[in-house]
């Protein structure tokens, strides 16, 4: 067919297919750029896709992982209120406050025991008010500065707080307090989670099982457990015989050390032999009283809360209270007090002249000379609501209280105490404010015990404070009080009509109405 066409004609068809060629080649080359240009493209969206996949995965599994700590989190709170919700470190810190004590520190007895040598348990005995409690909170202290790996629990029973006074409030705290300690370690959680809550009874027996699974083996439990005797005897022996329990039955490696009056039930010393029993006794030559009576008169003169004429009469203060305190850091504190609230020197050496020989004694002299001084005496009416009470009062609920006039059914706002501490002092510091909860307490536990002597004492005391709630509860005051929750004032009636013509005027196409 070529040959047929003319010259021209074979020379146009020659340019044709040469462009042809070259066009071919070109969309070639362009189809080549398009397809690595899509490859490019779709790779990167797949790889942009699987980027946010990853994102998306890590979120989830980030979520999930963050579900699931809370539900562990959530369920070992569960497990540690179910042993205890007591504060434990109240008690603690504010017995701390009270002062130091140094007397264990040099003491053989004690450092044999804090090696974890000799006898598993240390008893601390003294006689009442010799600041056994203020002994045991410095140990408290020293033993967390152990450097062994060794885990330090404590329990401090309280005299006006019952719910601290039972076997299964002791037993229970301490137990939270080891499983708390072991939280970080990898067998517990494996357990912690193979745990169901439902299935247990956390009584003693219970809870000591859990503690045996869950606590590091072999590793070393120094517990500090004060006021036990002020448990009723059984609670005390219920707790002692637990503590035993874990060592014999669990084999946990415990060490105890609990406080104890000397004239306390023998029995809560001779049932704790597992491990073997050491003591040590608080001496009446306490070398830490001397101090006290030298930093504190030190301090109340240069505060002026304790004013002398003649300044050597510092030093008959001093060596007066030393000779008489017997060992007692109560009487000393009280009687320091009592000597700052005279007016002149005479005074001072007059009552150092007559200084009792005993807690009971220093009370009844405390409370008959505040009694003089005052001219209207709350003191009375204070005593009997603290020893009444089923928990510390505030010093705000002791201010409306001591307002309230039993059988008067009128509240009179004139009435209400403006300054309540002042009132307290008319106790002479057998009654104290605890700043941290801001609670009025006795001093000590054998105040209550020295108001209770009388037979009749704790019955007019609960009868006075029955009388005082039902006459406070009574006021007709509290049937005009202002509600909390304000009510709305919804206008229900014309709310029918507004949204009826609002419907109507949206529709256009519908005439207005009278409504």
């Amino acid at each position: 067919m070529f040959s047929q066409k003319s010259m021209f004609g074979q020379l146009a068809s020659s340019l044709d297919e040469s462009l042809l060629r070259t066009a071919q080649v070109e969309l070639q080359k362009f189809s080549r750029c398009i397809m690595e240009d899509a490859a490019l493209l779709n790779a990167q969206t797949i790889e942009s896709e699987a980027r946010e996949n990853n994102g998306f995965r890590a979120l989830f599994r980030a979520s999930r992982s963050a579900d699931s700590h809370h539900r562990r989190l959530k369920k070992r709170l569960n497990l540690l209120d179910a042993c205890s919700k007591l504060n434990f470190e109240t008690p603690w810190k504010q017995t701390r406050k009270l002062g130091n004590s140094t007397i264990f520190a040099n003491d053989e007895t004690y450092k044999t025991w804090k090696r974890g040598e000799g006898p598993a348990t240390l008893v601390l005995t003294g006689k009442l008010g010799s600041g056994k409690s203020v002994a045991m909170a410095n140990i408290v202290d020293d033993l967390h500065l152990l450097g062994d790996g060794s885990t330090t629990v404590y329990f401090f029973c309280r005299h006006d707080t019952p719910e601290t006074l039972t076997s299964r409030a002791v037993i229970g705290s301490l137990s939270r307090q080891l499983l708390q300690a072991c939280a970080d370690n990898p067998t517990y959680n494996r357990l912690f989670d193979d745990l169901d809550l439902a299935q247990q009874s956390f009584d003693p027996e219970s809870i000591s099982n859990i503690v045996r699974k869950m606590f590091p083996a072999g590793q070393r439990i120094c517990c500090v457990i004060d006021g036990l005797d002020e448990c009723p005897v059984y609670e005390a022996l219920d707790t002692i015989r637990w503590i035993s329990r874990l060592r014999s039955v669990f084999k946990l490696n415990l060490w105890c050390c609990r406080s104890i009056r000397m004239i306390a039930n023998e029995r809560m010393v001779a049932e704790d032999t597992e491990g073997g029993c050491a003591s040590v006794s608080m001496v009446d030559s306490n070398p830490d009283i001397i101090d006290y009576v030298e930093t504190e008169i030190r301090n109340r003169i240069a505060t002026g809360q304790l004013k002398l004429g003649d300044h050597n009469l510092a030093v008959e203060i001093k060596d007066a209270l030393i000779q008489g305190a017997k060992g007692m850091f109560l009487w000393v504190a009280l009687q320091i007090q009592s000597l700052s609230e005279e007016q002149n020197d005479e005074a001072i050496r007059a009552a150092l002249h007559d200084l009792p020989e005993d807690l009971y004694s220093t009370f009844e002299q405390i409370l008959a000379r505040c009694q003089a001084r005052s001219k209207r005496n709350y003191q009375s009416s204070i005593l009997k609501m603290i020893i009444s009470a089923s928990r510390p009062l505030t010093i705000f609920e002791l201010q409306e209280a001591l307002s309230v006039t039993p059988c008067d059914p009128e509240w009179h706002e004139d009435r209400l105490i403006n300054d309540i501490r002042g009132i307290i002092t008319c106790c002479g510091g057998l009654v104290v404010v605890d700043e941290e909860e801001l609670s009025a307490r006795l001093v000590h536990h054998s105040v209550g015990q020295f108001l209770r002597r009388g037979h009749s004492w704790d019955l007019d005391a609960q009868i006075f404070m029955g009388e005082v709630v039902v006459t406070y509860l009574s006021f007709p005051i509290f049937n005009t009080q202002v509600s909390t929750r304000v009510l709305p004032d919804v206008p229900a009636a014309q709310m029918t009509a507004k949204l009826l013509k609002d419907t109507l005027r949206r529709n256009n196409s519908l005439p207005e109405v009278q409504v």
